[in-house]
């Protein structure tokens, strides 16, 4: 036997997947590292940067990194980095839009020289083992992976805005046809 469909009865259900929804997009990419130990060439505090150059800037933790390469390349720009390997910018589509620099633990493996026309220099390549944000950044509209969070809640409020809608209309309806 198909049952009536029962507005208040999807209304709910949309309601518990939109409050799920919203709760998961609220929670962070990852969990904020801190600023409080010690930085060095095995842990770098970074800043991307939207320019034709290096993609990041090092903030905290060159000085002991141009140390490693002093003796090869005493020239080395210990200010910029080119990374590699698993870098916020697999899962967060542009990193440098976000008000947020970066944490991130690896080791220096070589130099490039494709900077030297731009000005930079020689730089650092360093290898990206694990990266954290220094402050929250939540899922929606940062991750990657998650990105068809946007979507659903963009498709899922003007639905749920339209079902409110009607059951409020149908609710006035039944008080006024009560009280006639």
């Amino acid at each position: 036997m198909i049952r009536k469909l029962n507005i208040s009865m999807l209304y709910r259900a949309l309601l518990v997947l939109y409050i799920i929804t919203a709760i998961i997009s609220s929670l962070p990419v990852k969990l904020p590292g801190s600023l409080n130990t010690e930085f060095n060439e095995r842990r770098l505090l970074i800043s991307y940067q939207a320019v034709t150059g290096p993609e990041a800037v090092i903030l905290k933790g060159n000085d002991p990194l141009k140390h490693s390469f002093e003796e090869l390349y005493p020239n080395i720009n210990n200010s910029a980095v080119e990374l590699v390997g698993n870098t916020p910018m697999k899962e967060l589509e542009y990193p440098s839009y976000y008000e947020a620099d970066f944490i991130v633990y690896g080791r220096a493996v070589s130099v490039t020289s494709e900077y030297i026309a731009t000005g930079d220099g020689i730089v650092p390549i360093y290898e990206v083992y694990k990266w954290q944000p220094d402050r929250y950044l939540p899922n929606f509209l940062t991750s990657t992976k998650l990105s068809w969070l946007t979507d659903f809640m963009i498709i899922i409020t003007p639905i749920f805005v339209l079902i409110t809608i009607v059951l409020l209309i149908t609710n006035i309806r039944k008080r006024i046809d009560k009280v006639n």
